[in-house]
Order: structure tokens, then C-alpha cells, then sequence
């Protein structure tokens, strides 16, 4: 059946990357607070898929899902989405301890202010350094480069080729604790 031009087959693949992309746009520091409305979160994800779907390579042409196969796909793309924003969460979770540890040093660990993005107690200079790494993070283009890797993950993490094996979970683990080692 087609409608407008699209094909079902293309309208599931959409959805697939619909649900990669609204997994990192939901979680990620600059767009997953409370702050921002979620009718916008929605309307980014929206609008990136519609960018990302022509553009996304490993796209399958012409297989064709059941029902079971596409909830399968969908919820292996909202894992992927997430394992994506996870590092992004990390940089910033590190930035966060960072700021803890130099604000008790200076003495200003007893003065905490309530960050209303995520409604949690953070000192001031936790709050300084978490505001300031986000604008190092504009400025710095890091929002086109988490699109492009978004992009990527499509080619290195293909739709309908994504299998969770215990050996990804054993190198998730250590490519997480060079993480810390390294940083």
C-alpha cells in the first residue's frame, strides 16, 4: 500500500530510526532536561530522522518485517540510541564530579543551589562547570558531531543488524573502564 509516496517498508524503517534518534534526543544533557518542552524534544527527533533516514546507510531496501521482527528492531535502535547518549551523559557526569571535587577544595561544598533543570542539589561550582561544559559543547560544534556519530551508528550498528551477545557486554565494560583510566 502506498500513501503520498511512501511505501509501508519505508514508514518501518522510519519509525526504526525515529526511535534511534528520539533515544538520544530524550536523554542527552542539552535537550533531555525538564527545562525543555517536550513537544520541541519530539519535534527535534522528528525532524532529525526526516534529515537522517535518506542519509542513513545500512538501511535495508527491500526486506520486509513481521510484527515481531519490528518491535525487535525497534526496541535493539532505542538500545543503540541509548548506549550513544550514555557517553554523552558520562562526559558530562564527569564534568559534574569534577566541579564537586574542586567546589569542596575551595570550601563551597556547603554552599549547594538546586539545579531546577534536573531538580537535584549541585554546589555552586558543580553548577558553573556543568553550565560552562554545556557551552563548550555548543560552541565547539559537539552537537553536529553527536549528529554525524548518530549518523555513523547507522553504518557501524546497522538497522535489523544489531545482535546483543555477551562478548558486546564484556567490551562495553572495558571500553568503559579505559574510560576512567584514560580520563
Amino acid at each position: 500500500m502506498e500513501l503520498i509516496g511512501i511505501t509501508l517498508l519505508q514508514a518501518e524503517k522510519f519509525f526504526i530510526v525515529l526511535a534511534r534518534v528520539a533515544a538520544v534526543v530524550a536523554v542527552i544533557p542539552i535537550f533531555g532536561h525538564q527545562a525543555v518542552p517536550p513537544r520541541l524534544r519530539i519535534g527535534l527527533a522528528v525532524f532529525l530522522s526526516i534529515i537522517i533516514f535518506p542519509l542513513a546507510p545500512g538501511v535495508p531496501e527491500n526486506v520486509s518485517l513481521t510484527i515481531g521482527q519490528f518491535f525487535v528492531a525497534l526496541f535493539q535502535s532505542v538500545c543503540v540510541g541509548l548506549a550513544i547518549s550514555f557517553f554523552v551523559i558520562l562526559i558530562f557526569a564527569g564534568v559534574q564530579f569534577g566541579g564537586e571535587i574542586a567546589g569542596f577544595e575551595m570550601g563551597f561544598s556547603i554552599i549547594s543551589v538546586i539545579d531546577p533543570l534536573s531538580s537535584s542539589r549541585m554546589s555552586l561550582i558543580t553548577q558553573f562547570q556543568y553550565i560552562f561544559s554545556l557551552l563548550i559543547f555548543l560552541v565547539l560544534d559537539g552537537h553536529l558531531f553527536l549528529i554525524q556519530g548518530l549518523v555513523e551508528s547507522f553504518r557501524t550498528a546497522p538497522l535489523l543488524g544489531v545482535h546483543f551477545v555477551p562478548a558486546s557486554a564484556n567490551q562495553l565494560i572495558r571500553a568503559t573502564s579505559n574510560i576512567f583510566v584514560i580520563g
